[in-house]
């Protein structure tokens, strides 16, 4: 939410001062959200990936035990 409200104030002094029309507004948006979303799945999914390698070492390393 803080995100929201950081991108929100900065596109509205863009805004202000340098003339960005509703459409610009909407699509600096749009783009925002879209990468937003892009960087959360790929955290999650890099995650994913580690703790899927970090148990087939823990598997590994209880067979040698």
């Amino acid at each position: 939410m803080i995100i929201f409200a950081l991108a929100s104030t900065l596109i509205l002094l863009y805004k202000k001062y340098f003339g960005l029309t509703s459409d610009a507004y909407e699509s600096a948006l749009n783009s925002f959200i879209v990468s937003l979303v892009v960087l959360v799945v790929t955290v999650i999914v890099i995650n994913l990936l580690f703790s899927h390698h970090h148990d087939k070492l823990n598997k590994a390393k209880e067979k040698k035990d």
